[in-house]
C-alpha cells in the first residue's frame, strides 16, 4: 500500500512538468495569433526566453513553438503583401478616376507625382521633362521636396541620375548617390541633392510613344 501510493505520487509529480509544458506552449502559440491580429512587427514573434522559473519546454515542445514561430512570420509576410497590394491598387484607381476627371496639365501632373508617392512610400517624388530646345531636362513637378535649389536644378542629358534616365531612356537606381560613381556628378545637381537630403533615388523614364 505505501508503494502504491508512493507510485501515485511519483506519477502525479512527473504529471505537473509536462502539464506545465504544454500549457506553456498552447500560450506561446496563442500569443503568436494575437501578434498575428495586432499587425506586430516581425522582431516580436521571437520565441520567448526561458523563464527562471515554472516549467522548461522540452525539445520536443521547443520545436513545434520554433515552427510555429517559423509559420506566423510567413503569414505575416503574406499578410504584410496582400496589405501592400490593396494600398496600390486603391492608389491606382485614385489616380485613374483623377485623370478622367482632371482637364489642367497641372493638375494631372501632380496627381501622377503625388499618387507615385504613396505607392512607393518615400520622401521626395519628383517628375521632370526634357527641353529638347535647352538639351536638358528639368524638374516640372515635385512633392514632397523642401529645397528650393533641388526643385529648381536642371540637369543636362546624361548628368546625374535623371539626366541619364532623360538622355537612355532606361531606369536607373542607387542606393546612395552621392557616393556611386555610375553617375556624372556636377556641383548644382549634388548641391541639390544634398540640400534635399536625398541618398536613395529611382528614376524610371515615362514614354509618350516614343518620345521621354
Amino acid at each position: 500500500m505505501p508503494t502504491t501510493a508512493n507510485t501515485a505520487s511519483n506519477a502525479s509529480t512527473g504529471a505537473g512538468p509536462a502539464t506545465g509544458q504544454a500549457r506553456s506552449a498552447l500560450l506561446h502559440l496563442r500569443h503568436l495569433l494575437d501578434l498575428l491580429d495586432q499587425g506586430a512587427p516581425a522582431e516580436q514573434f521571437a520565441p520567448p526566453a526561458a523563464p527562471a522559473h515554472g516549467p522548461h519546454l522540452d525539445e520536443a515542445d521547443a520545436a513545434v513553438v520554433a515552427e510555429a514561430t517559423r509559420v506566423a512570420l510567413r503569414i505575416r509576410r503574406t499578410l504584410g503583401q496582400h496589405r501592400r497590394r490593396e494600398v496600390e491598387l486603391a492608389a491606382l484607381f485614385d489616380t485613374a478616376g483623377d485623370l478622367a476627371r482632371l482637364r489642367d496639365p497641372d493638375a494631372v501632373l501632380k496627381a501622377i507625382v503625388h499618387r507615385a508617392k504613396l505607392l512607393l512610400g518615400t520622401d521626395v517624388t519628383y517628375l521632370s521633362l526634357n527641353d529638347d530646345e535647352a538639351g536638358d531636362t528639368y524638374m516640372r513637378v515635385t512633392d514632397g521636396s523642401v529645397s528650393a535649389a533641388f526643385q529648381q536644378v536642371r540637369l543636362g542629358m546624361g548628368e546625374g541620375l535623371g539626366g541619364l534616365v532623360a538622355e537612355t531612356a532606361r531606369p536607373y537606381s542607387t542606393g546612395d548617390y552621392r557616393d556611386d560613381r555610375r553617375f556624372r556628378h556636377t556641383a548644382t545637381i549634388d548641391g541639390a541633392v544634398t540640400e534635399e537630403g536625398l541618398r536613395a533615388i529611382l528614376g524610371v523614364p515615362l514614354r509618350l510613344g516614343t518620345r521621354v
